[in-house]
């Protein structure tokens, strides 16, 4: 899978994410490794890539309509709601 993946060039798959690390509470920023592991939340992702396909850029959902998952998660838990008081 080499000519596929293993490294970034157009062509190749990549699922990867852009983190925003300006918030306050990455500063100080002493190792960018620990604080993507113990301080960055997923509010501080800006951007993802799945299979090479951009599905979120600048925190604006690409791919889902975020209303109509909002609407539907809703709806699920309603039925989940009436089946736990049963």
């Amino acid at each position: 899978m080499a000519d596929r993946i293993g490294s970034i060039e157009p062509g190749k798959r990549a699922d990867m994410i852009v983190v925003s690390m300006a918030g306050a509470r990455q500063t100080p920023m002493y190792d960018p490794i620990s604080h993507l592991v113990y301080v960055a939340r997923g509010e501080d992702v800006r951007t993802s890539i799945v299979n090479g396909k951009v599905l979120m850029r600048d925190r604006k959902m690409l791919t889902l309509n975020e209303a109509d998952v909002i609407r539907e998660a809703n709806e699920i838990a309603t039925q989940v709601r009436a089946a736990v008081k049963k």
